[in-house]
């Protein structure tokens, strides 16, 4: 989108907000877009970002892990980042690279945050969901850029992105999620075999409704599912597909049905403990440690006062924020509360029985 149109987009919102208010300018611009790639779309992955991609795949050789990353390294995502066109260059290549956050201390002595693009990480921990009064696994895992590089009211320092997979009984990948960190563009994929299970539960569409494990949710925002994932397996690897510049998820999918890797430039990342960005180094403060998040658990350096002043109902739209802080679908949920699944999607039995065959 070039300058122009970027003007009218933005005056388009504001008339709308000065003559309807926040709620209405939400609607206007629903994230939840369908995924509308087929299965041989994959072939050439870097085509799903728009042509130039970096591939970001787990360290094989990080190998001194406790039980909690071992788990969790079975889902840690390979991911594709898309890189803006070397012939349309608008801003720098590094703000589409993943990175590791560091600390330090401005002028005033406030800390501030950095993104070393040069140690790829991704900060995990383990979720609970809450289906029937039975909890099943969560596998979370945020990454950080140096920038949102893009936009007219979104640029800003620092952004990032939070993913989630939600297993089944048997241990299999039931749903994926991704937001970006700030809350935006949350998005849910299922898996194919809870697709299949809800088909046969239910038997029929809930009205409106595209997909057998949608459900709706009166007198909220109801959750579109983006697309059905492949692969029943439970360490069928999933794929993150980032957009440069933006970075949101254009899609995912399973491993399994990717080729094309060979022409695309790979890095590999390491994978930490979440609760590490609580206590990250101070450069040029040998022993010292600081948060990565203020006191209100928003990344230090991270406003975006243009997002602010549209948005102006929201709490801090915009700005990269601690997992626990996370608010999505224009703050009506948050990113920790164990009941999302239940309540905005509707689960089949068998994703509580851990003997239930996969279904396809």
């Amino acid at each position: 989108m070039n300058r122009k149109q970027w003007r009218v987009l933005l005056l388009s919102i504001g008339m709308l907000y000065l003559t309807t208010g926040c709620f209405a300018v939400r609607f206007f611009l629903d994230p939840q877009s369908v995924v509308e790639f087929q299965e041989n779309d994959y072939g050439e992955p870097a085509k799903i970002v728009d042509g130039r991609a970096q591939l970001y795949l787990p360290d094989p050789s990080q190998t001194d892990l406790d039980d909690d990353l071992k788990l969790l390294l079975t889902q840690a995502p390979i991911i594709v980042q898309g890189m803006q066109p070397q012939d349309k260059k608008k801003y720098e290549q590094e703000a589409d690279w993943i990175g590791h956050p560091v600390m330090g201390v401005d002028d005033e002595g406030k800390p501030n945050v950095e993104i070393d693009t040069g140690r790829p990480t991704l900060f995990c921990r383990i979720e609970k969901a809450l289906v029937d009064g039975k909890e099943l696994t969560q596998l979370a895992y945020v990454f950080w850029y140096p920038r949102h590089p893009v936009g007219g009211i979104q640029k800003g320092h620092i952004d990032g992105g939070a993913f989630r997979v939600s297993l089944d009984a048997g241990g299999r990948p039931a749903t994926y999620e991704h937001s970006q960190t700030c809350g935006c563009y949350h998005g849910i994929f299922v898996g194919e075999h809870v697709e299949a299970w809800a088909q046969k539960n239910f038997a029929q569409l809930e009205k409106g409704k595209k997909r057998f494990a949608e459900k709706k949710v009166k007198g909220r925002i109801n959750w579109v599912i983006r697309d059905i994932v492949p692969g029943t397996q439970t360490k069928a690897r999933p794929v993150l597909f980032m957009e440069a510049g933006t970075h949101r998820c254009a899609a995912i999918q399973t491993a399994h049905i990717m080729k094309g890797w060979t022409n695309l430039p790979e890095r590999t990342y390491q994978v930490k403990r979440y609760d590490t960005l609580e206590r990250l180094p101070i450069q040029a403060k040998t022993g010292k440690t600081a948060s990565m998040f203020n006191e209100d658990g928003l990344v230090w350096g991270g406003r975006r006062i243009g997002e602010e002043i549209v948005f102006l109902t929201m709490d801090h739209p915009g700005w990269p924020r601690h997992l626990d802080k996370i608010m999505m679908h224009w703050d009506e949920v948050n990113w920790i509360d164990p009941s999302l699944l239940e309540t905005y999607l509707r689960l089949p039995k068998q994703v509580l029985d851990e003997r239930a065959e996969p279904l396809r």
